[in-house]
Order: C-alpha cells, then structure tokens, then sequence
C-alpha cells in the first residue's frame, strides 16, 4: 500500500473513531502512557488532542483503586474488562464519573490497550435521586407511628420498619435469615384465630387493587388493626403495603368505658327499684296514717284537733317528700316521661293561683295574677307538668316572701323567640349570688330562713329537669333583700299546628243510693281505713276481700256497683282479673279502680 493509501486510511479510521459517543483511549499497558485519544475523549476530559497524549492513565484514574487497578494491568494480570464503574479527573479538576471496558490488542507485534469509556453522569445524577428517594422513604417508613410491611403481589416482603419489628417482637436472628415464609409463620403463631388470618390474606392478594381493613386479636390480648392498600407502579398494581396500628390502649378503655356504663345503668336501675319499693313500704302506712287522721279530725273534740293537725302536717309533708324524691329519681334514670300537647298556659295559672291561696292567707301574702284575661298562644307542655311547676314557683315565692310582701305573675312572648315566658316575681328576701350558684341542684335551701320554711329543697332541681324534658328552660334573677324574679320558658304552639279545643266532658251522673263497693286488699289496715271512709257514705255497703277468688265468688253474689282493687295482690295478671270482675259482677261496664302504692313503671301499667 502507497503512503498516500495508508494516510487516508489512517484518516478514515480517525474520523470514524471521532464520531463515536464513547470515549476512546488507546494505552501503553507497559508504561500506562496515552497513545492516541478520540474527539469525545478530549471533548469529555477539556484536554486538547496534544495533552490528553502527554499523560499517563493514572493523571486521569487517581485514586487509590484505580492504581492499583493500572498496576494489575502493567504487570499482565489483568487483560480484560467490561463495565467497571470510576471516576476520571478531568483538566479543571472536576471528576467524571465513567463506565469503563479494557481489550487487549496486537499492533506490529506490540501489546496495546484499548479503553472504552462511557460518561456516566446521567447514570450517577438518577442513582443519587434514587438513593435520595429510598433515604426519604425509608425515613418515612420509621417516622411514622404505624407498623409497615410492604410485599409483592406473591407475597415476597420488600421492605419493613422498624415500628413493625417491635410490634409484632420479632427476634433479631429471624430479620437476619430474610426468610419470607419463617416470618409469615412467626406472626401467625401470635395469632388468636391464625386461619382466619391467613384466608383474609389470601383474598387480599387474590384482589390486587383492593383496599383492606381488619382487626387482629393477638393470643397475650393485644389488638392491631391492619389497613391494606394496593401499591401502585404507574397505572399498575406491583405489591401491598400493609399499615399495622396498635390499638389495645383503646380497646381496654372501650371496654372499662362499657362495663362503667353497665355498671352505672345496673346501679341506677337498683337506685330506682330500690326508690319505688321503699315508696311503696313508706306509702302503704302513709295511706293508714293520713286516711286515720283525716277520720279522726271529725269526730275529735276540739281540743283534741291541734294534735291531729300536726300529725296530717308532718304526714303530708312526708309524703311530699317521698314523690319528689322519687320523681326526681324517675328523670335521673331516664324513666319519666312528659305528654306534649297545646297548654293554656294562663288557665293553668289561675288554678295554681286558686290553689295556692289558702298557703298565701298563712304567710300574709298578696297574690296579684296579671295573666287574667292575657290572649297568649297555647304552650306546647305536659299540662299536668306544668301545674306541677307553676304551684312550686308560686308556692317558693310565697314562703320566701316577708309579711304583707306580694308575688306577682305575667307572661311574655320574647321578640324573635318561640317560646312563652312566666314571670313569678316576690318581693322576699332575695338571694346572694352564692345561693344563686347552687339554686338548682337537689336538696339545696338557700337564704337565712332555710331553718323555718317548709320544703324538700328538691322543687326547684326538679321544675328546672321538667322544663329542660319539655324543650323549655328556667332562671332567675335576684337581689338579697329586695326580692327575686323565676321565669319559666315553655315552647309555644305553632299556629298551624293548633288543633280544637277537645268537647266538654259530660257531667257525671249522681251516685245511686244502695249500692255495694267490693274492696280486694290483703292489708288489714288499708282494710280498716277503707271501712271507716265508706261507713261515712249513706246507702254504701263495703264488702271485703283478701284474695282474688274471694273477690270473684262476692262478685258473683253482691254484684257490686264499683270495684276496688290492690293491684299488688298475687294471682291472676291485673287485666285478667279486671276481665274476671267484670264478668263475675254481670256488667262489663262496671267500673274498677286500681289502687297501688308502687312506683315501678311496669305497675303504672299494669294499672292504667
């Protein structure tokens, strides 16, 4: 070949060579000196063709590892490569990283090595993103609070933190065999129902994009609640990640907070049984007492009258006692009920007022009603509630009053509001703002005369539970020594909602003469009380018995005009029974009252 063929040839070569994306060198491995450099090496390195040919490879490989990589190349250990990872120094200092292969060649007898690199910046720029990402993930991982375990979808574990390990007291020896399969077996055998959790697992996997949520019972009595979501790669489902939260903390209180409950509705329910039976035991002598009393006031001399009074007083007020107690009882366990219907509220008044009258006359008080005649809509309320309020009020600002003071009584309808306002003012002794602090709470007197006024201290506590039952409210204004101001807040009617006044009852027919009451009672002295009450009336005669088949069989013969009967007696359900007079006294109309000191709401029933 001429000269001038082989310079051309040689130039070919070279421009083909420059045309490459990779970095080509050619190396003495002998003397590590660069023989030849393609366009992209010294385009890479900022070397011009002339230096790159003035350096060792080592100028360019300096670290400790890459000469003693170049030493194993010069003394011909090391004849080939492919794909080794390093860093070159380029001519401003900065480091190239690279991917390098090393091929041996024969040239004019004479061994050269050719150096094939790779910039592999944009390779280490998505490595240190990556490694980046797997840093914040996995710091995520051991930042949260939760248990995480992450699988593919054939249930090979990918990742776990260290939340997850604790959880479930995993031994360090088994997280170093990274054994998928001991692991599944080592969380199972903590399990209080293992083949349920491996079904559930099973179905979660048969499922890729479904979402999961179960609670897991562990044998030493903990609760986890695991949350199952699908891991998404792109569009597609590559694996599961499951989040485990230890919930036993909760779970206990849960459990102490329903057995507190059950324990409080139990001993509530034990209150109130505990409250009617004792009413009715206290009732029954009550009844003997007070029937006595009343008795004896009439045929008593004179003299003799004041001791009677004293005792209808003090019975009277025992037995006032006993129903506050026991109703306000009846609203702390939830058990009373109120029968909403339109209420006119200034009627209500006006009887309370009629009815308070004589309690006015012996306190020296003036009762002034300015509800007389008021056009006010209806009030939505328990009527007989109400009255039971209205008296409580009137009859407080009464005895809280000074002699020849005045209660005075009106109603508002407050702008904007739907709601009807009593005003029951006096001009008593007020109240400190300390009595007004415990004004509504049970057995609270307050104010200097709670030594010498009459009452429970339970009417106040017990309007203002009524009131709050009734969708209404109560308050009160005061000044100690000037008088005090209740008002009574009640839901009044909707105007569309007002229904007819209800026809008037027909007026009951007079009693005939001569006619028997048959009484069934087993308590001899509530028979004796019923004797002498009916001994009082012209042409009754009372016919006695203990049992229900000694009621029938008189029944049968006396055919009595009215029945009375204690509900309390053993035998026959009271509905029955009733059937069973009815028939036995020859008229299903014949009216039967039932009598019963009891409280429980089963014998209201049973009564009604």
């Amino acid at each position: 070949m001429s000269e001038q063929a082989y310079r051309h040839q040689e130039q070919l070569l070279r421009a083909l060579l420059d045309q490459s994306h990779d970095i080509l060198i050619v190396v003495d491995p002998a003397t590590l000196q660069l023989l030849e450099a393609n366009a992209r090496a010294t385009s890479s390195l900022l070397y011009a063709h002339e230096e790159l040919l003035a350096l060792q490879i080592t100028d360019l490989a300096s670290s400790m590892q890459d000469i003693f990589f170049w030493d194993e190349v010069a003394s011909g250990q090391i004849t080939e490569i492919s794909a080794l990872a390093g860093e070159w120094q380029r001519k401003d200092g900065a480091l190239l990283p690279i991917e390098m292969s090393l091929r041996m060649l024969q040239q004019d007898g004479r061994t050269l090595a050719l150096v094939v690199a790779r910039d592999a910046s944009a390779n280490k720029a998505v490595e240190d993103e990556l490694a980046k990402m797997t840093s914040a993930l996995r710091a995520t991982l051991e930042a949260t609070a939760d248990g995480i375990m992450v699988t593919d979808l054939s249930g090979n574990i990918s990742n776990i933190n260290h939340r997850f390990a604790n959880m479930w007291r995993i031994p360090q020896a088994l997280l170093e065999q990274q054994d998928d399969q001991k692991l599944f077996v080592f969380l199972q055998s903590q399990l209080h129902d293992p083949q349920a959790y491996q079904t559930r697992l099973d179905e979660l996997f048969r499922t890729p994009t479904a979402d999961g949520f179960d609670t897991l019972m562990l044998n030493d009595g903990r609760v986890f609640e695991r949350y199952t979501k699908p891991q998404y790669l792109g569009s597609a489902v590559i694996g599961k990640v499951f989040s485990f939260n230890d919930v036993t903390a909760r779970v206990l209180a849960e459990q102490e907070l329903i057995a507190a409950k059950n324990q409080a509705e139990q001993a509530n329910r034990a209150k109130s049984e505990f409250l009617s039976q004792m009413s009715h035991e206290l009732r029954t002598p009550l009844n003997a007492i007070l029937g006595f009393a009343q008795i004896l006031q009439e045929e008593l001399s004179s003299e003799h009258q004041e001791f009677v009074d004293h005792i209808l007083k003090a019975g009277w007020h025992l037995l006032g006692l006993i129903n506050e107690v026991l109703d306000l009882a009846k609203i702390e366990a939830g058990r009373m009920s109120v029968n909403l219907e339109p209420v006119d509220l200034p009627a209500i008044v006006a009887e309370c007022v009629a009815l308070s009258m004589p309690i006015a006359g012996k306190y020296q008080v003036r009762i002034v009603n300015h509800t007389r005649g008021q056009q006010v809509p209806k009030a939505m309320a328990d009527a007989t509630r109400v009255k039971q309020m209205v008296l409580n009020l009137v009859s407080n600002a009464i005895k809280y009053n000074r002699t020849d003071g005045q209660v005075t009584l009106s109603i508002e309808q407050p702008s904007g509001s739907q709601r009807l306002r009593l005003i029951v003012s006096d001009t008593g002794i007020g109240m400190s703002q300390a009595d007004l602090d415990q004004l509504f709470q049970p057995f609270s007197r307050v104010g200097n005369k709670q030594q010498i006024v009459e009452g429970t201290g339970i009417g106040l506590a017990f309007t203002h539970k009524l009131a709050e039952m009734m969708g209404g409210d109560i308050g009160v204004s005061s000044t100690e020594g000037v008088g005090s101001s209740f008002w009574l807040d009640l839901p009044r009617q909707e105007p569309e909602t007002a229904a007819a006044s209800p026809a008037a009852m027909p007026a009951a027919e007079p009693a005939a003469s001569g006619w028997n009451v048959l009484y069934i009672e087993d308590d001899a002295m509530s028979t004796h009380l019923m004797r002498s009450v009916i001994k009082g009336l012209p042409g009754a005669a009372l016919q006695l018995a203990a049992t229900p088949v000694e009621a029938l069989e008189l029944a049968r013969q006396t055919r009595p005009r009215l029945i009375i009967c204690d509900i309390g007696l053993p035998g026959p359900a009271p509905a029955e029974l009733l059937l069973q007079l009815r028939t036995a006294s020859g008229d299903q109309r014949t009216p039967v009252i039932a009598l019963g000191a009891s409280n429980l709401q089963q014998d209201i029933d049973a009564a009604l």
